[in-house]
């Protein structure tokens, strides 16, 4: 009785020790022993097995939401290229002067819109959370620009009544440039799949602007193609394919496990920083100095404060230099070269872009060369984007020697405009073909080249904070054309 009693005081006690491990296993590290070369493999088998998964699992995911972004893309700007496509109806009615103006109501609110979000769009997505953030921007954007599109043909005879429209239209789709560059430079930072992809979808929304028209038979002047039930079918397409477009957006927000990781992770930085110190993003250096001060200072207290390193908590993880540190300030002395032609690149285009209307075709009975010359200037763009994925820019330099090789074409336009010089039709579609593809080649290449430049600041944080600067460096750089379209307008 005694032998049978101590053998089950002995099996309740490794009983006990064998829950005690068990419950202990989930906070610290399982040891693994391997007592053959069969396990070993076995684990190695099930790695590659793993690794095989992920990687049929990640091919699809990122092509899906590369459809997204292209189609986003494509929201973004289809409204506003449908009110441009038809420069030489509302040239007919309005004058000269009304598609310069229209592209003002366009462009302008991108200035405005990038600086807002360069200042603000952190400090709401840490107040809100990033995916709801980014998800409320990019919805109101929409809506807005898909009720604004159905009504535009009320402002058929009136001028203001169309540039105020179109200016909506214009902050609409400046809220969802900055938004979607944003996103596309979280997920997935390593590929410049989805920021050609995005790019792609705004000059690809010119096809469709296209078809939209010869199927409506509506956008040519007064006499051709101005009928109000045309108009109304153009724009109520136009509008459809907006809403299209934000279904898209919402897909891609709500779908993508890629998307949400990226969020996450945002969120994840942004907490460990203070609110208030976001709404001061424009500091000088010194900050980065006293911020990398006090971290040495930190770690040498916390060090000193503890007879050993087994001393310091595990869930209180050492101090690092945060976001917030990394200025705009700090960020355009890294990403300046890449600002620079940007400006360049798109000053110039804005300048021969909204002078279209002011061309004269050598037959002097046609008056669709402008219409020509906006197509293909967009179709052009559109090509040059997906070129940097089969011919990549290989650094900042090559984009800067393409950038001045390219303003050749500018002078030669504008004189043609004045008449001192004739290229004729042909010279000038192959010029402005030529001078929009490497416009699309430049702007995507700096966006998948610029976050190279941040090396050891390149966070969830740092990136969309660079692509803020680089969105009001574009919108500075459309105002500088605009200015100088109007400059050689007045002195006709």
């Amino acid at each position: 009785m005694k032998y049978i009693g101590s053998d089950v005081w002995i099996n309740e006690i490794s009983s006990s020790l064998v829950s005690k491990v068990r419950s202990e296993s989930t906070t610290l590290e399982p040891l693994h022993f391997s007592y053959n070369n069969s396990s070993n493999n076995n684990n190695i088998k099930s790695e590659t097995t793993t690794q095989r998964r992920t990687a049929t699992t990640m091919a699809p995911s990122i092509t899906r939401e590369i459809v997204f972004f292209f189609l986003a893309g494509v929201g973004s700007t289809v409204a506003w290229t449908a009110v441009l496509s038809n420069l030489v109806y509302y040239t007919s009615i309005f004058g000269t002067i009304s598609f310069p103006v229209l592209n003002v109501a366009v462009y302008f609110p991108l200035l405005p819109t990038s600086l807002a979000q360069a200042f603000w769009d952190t400090h709401y997505d840490a107040m809100f959370g990033s995916l709801g953030a980014f998800s409320f921007r990019g919805s109101i954007a929409f809506f807005f620009m898909c009720i604004t599109t159905l009504l535009i043909p009320l402002a058929r005879h009136s001028l203001p009544l169309l540039t105020t429209m179109t200016f909506i239209i214009g902050t609409a789709s400046a809220i969802l440039y900055g938004t979607l560059n944003q996103l596309a430079s979280l997920v997935f930072p390593d590929s410049g799949a989805l920021p050609a992809a995005y790019t792609s979808g705004l000059q690809a929304s010119a096809g469709l602007v296209l078809i939209t028209s010869l199927g409506t038979g509506f956008g040519g002047t007064q006499q051709h193609g101005g009928g109000v039930r045309a108009e109304w079918e153009f724009y109520g397409v136009i509008s459809v394919l907006v809403g299209v477009s934000w279904f898209a957006f919402v897909r891609l927000i709500s779908t993508s496990h890629s998307v949400r990781r990226s969020m996450d992770m945002r969120d994840s930085s942004l907490t460990q920083q203070d609110i208030a110190s976001l709404s001061a993003p424009f500091l000088d250096d010194n900050s980065n100095n006293e911020a990398k001060e006090s971290l040495g200072e930190r770690m040498l207290s916390s060090s000193s404060s503890s007879s050993s390193l087994m001393d310091i908590s595990p869930s209180q993880p050492l101090p690092t230099i945060s976001d917030t540190d990394v200025t705009f300030l700090f960020l355009w002395k890294r990403t300046w070269p890449c600002c620079a032609s940007l400006i360049i690149t798109v000053a110039s285009s804005m300048a021969v872009a909204s002078s279209f209307n002011q061309t004269k075709s050598t037959n002097t009975t046609s008056d669709s060369l402008p219409r020509i010359l906006f197509y293909v200037r967009l179709f052009s763009d559109l090509l040059g984007r997906p070129a940097t994925l089969l011919f990549p820019p290989r650094s900042v330099s090559c984009v800067g020697l393409i950038t001045a090789a390219r303003l050749i074409f500018v002078p030669l336009f504008f004189l043609d405009v004045n008449n001192t010089l004739v290229l004729g039709d042909w010279g000038m579609i192959f010029g402005v073909a030529a001078f929009a593809f490497t416009s699309g080649y430049v702007a995507t290449g700096i966006r998948q080249l610029a976050p190279n430049a941040l090396t050891d600041t390149r966070t969830e944080v740092t990136v969309p904070k660079q692509s803020s600067l680089i969105n009001v460096s574009f919108s500075m750089a459309v105002l500088l054309g605009l200015v100088v379209t109007f400059v050689l307008l007045l002195k006709k």
